[in-house]
């Protein structure tokens, strides 16, 4: 919603900069003309908002990197469309979306504690940072690849857009500070938030527990917040947490797993 009520802004005042601008500088010229002129200007304001919202981001700090390597028991994995942690073998694998305008190597630590336990982790990377702008990516990682069990996960936005997508070989979804707005039905569901979470919203999180599927299972990780997940830094309008990343990254990395091992 709140995404919506931002484009209807953006819209609205570029529009309204559009008419001001024109009236200012070409009040003498035609009704036709002036018309013309409104649109390419609304249009011009329209880019630069736009830009200018989706450009900045929070960067992931230096230490994810030390995570992003190949050892003795996986494969690190980075091309254009998402990073990897692959497993000599398995059939089970957690594809997974960040959370709006945050860096998709942020969540590395996590990840890579989750594909140690013999699960292949797949981090989309995202135009702009952001989930809605690349959900088909799941898809072809499940079509190019054949598993027999797959998980979607995503941080916030990020899981919104994870449970819309739909395939066959979906059988659980994970949600971290997050919550599905269609019904889900036919998986499995594992949800987890922090206690301290300032940017959730718990009455949307509630109200949404409706579209949850009857295999559902909910994990409130005590002084937890919304930036714990990973690593990039505090976000705005978050609460502190009372305990660490790590302490938050490894309780989560266990629940998962436990979830896709049950």
């Amino acid at each position: 919603m709140k995404y919506l009520l931002l484009t209807l802004l953006i819209l609205g005042i570029s529009i309204a900069l559009g008419i001001f601008l024109t009236n200012l500088l070409f009040k003498n010229k035609k009704r036709s003309i002036k018309i013309i002129l409104n649109i390419l200007f609304s249009f011009m304001f329209i880019l630069g908002a736009t830009f200018g919202y989706l450009l900045p981001y929070q960067k992931e700090e230096t230490i994810v990197y030390d995570y992003c390597v190949s050892d003795n028991d996986l494969a690190y994995v980075d091309n254009d469309d998402y990073y990897a942690f692959i497993n000599k073998a398995t059939d089970k694998a957690l594809i997974f979306y960040s959370g709006a305008k945050v860096s998709e190597y942020a969540y590395s630590p996590l990840m890579n504690k989750i594909a140690k336990a013999n699960i292949d982790v797949y981090v989309l990377k995202l135009p702009f940072h952001m989930a809605i702008f690349n959900s088909a990516g799941a898809k072809r990682i499940i079509e190019n690849n054949n598993y027999q069990e797959i998980y979607l996960g995503g941080h916030s936005l990020g899981g919104v857009v994870a449970s819309s997508i739909k395939n066959n070989k979906i059988v659980g979804l994970i949600l971290l500070a997050s919550y599905p707005n269609k019904k889900i039905e036919n998986i499995s569901l594992l949800s987890i938030y922090g206690s301290n979470d300032g940017v959730l919203n718990i009455e949307e999180y509630d109200k949404n527990k409706l579209n949850w599927p009857k295999d559902s299972q909910e994990y409130v990780i005590e002084g937890g917040n919304h930036s714990g997940f990973a690593y990039y830094g505090f976000q705005k309008g978050d609460n502190e947490a009372n305990i660490s990343n790590d302490a938050q990254i490894d309780i989560s990395a266990k629940e998962i797993i436990n979830f896709i091992h049950k």
